[in-house]
């Protein structure tokens, strides 16, 4: 997880906390049928909260001038486990707190219609919307077959 968010090593208790946090709301081999949530609290978990880590997001804060910017970048990292807030991580300041006024930013999909196998090109791959054909000038190679 920090590795492919290029986050810093000092932020492996963050990575193994939000990992355990995951695994406690997904059913697992000693549990098919149940998660282990569910098993201590009697109720289905919430995955509400749940966020891919180390994405961005932006915290809002209400104790700012008039002119001042009331949003500030940071990188989700976690839930906090004492309050109903996340864990963030302040790359300028190196630290980690609890917040709960946050908004995640959008993050980009790929869409299978975009990706392109190989050896395709996008010219090949799709037709255009603004390419006319004339029928007089398309011609039916296929035959049908007798069948005995």
């Amino acid at each position: 997880m920090l590795l492919a968010r290029n986050l810093p090593k000092y932020l492996w208790a963050e990575a193994i906390s939000y990992a355990t946090w995951l695994k406690n709301r997904f059913p697992s081999r000693a549990t098919p049928d149940n998660t282990p949530y569910s098993l201590v609290y009697h109720s289905a978990p919430s995955m509400a909260q749940a966020h891919e880590f180390g994405c961005k997001v932006y915290v809002h804060h209400t104790d700012v001038g008039k002119l001042e910017a009331r949003a500030e970048e940071a990188l989700f990292v976690g839930i906090d486990d004492k309050s109903k807030a996340y864990r963030i991580y302040w790359p300028e300041r190196r630290r980690v707190s609890a917040e709960r006024n946050v908004i995640f930013a959008q993050t980009t999909e790929l869409v299978a219609d975009s990706i392109l196998d190989e050896g395709e090109s996008m010219a090949t791959s799709v037709p255009s919307a603004t390419s006319k054909t004339v029928e007089g000038n398309v011609q039916n190679t296929w035959q049908p077959t007798a069948t005995p």
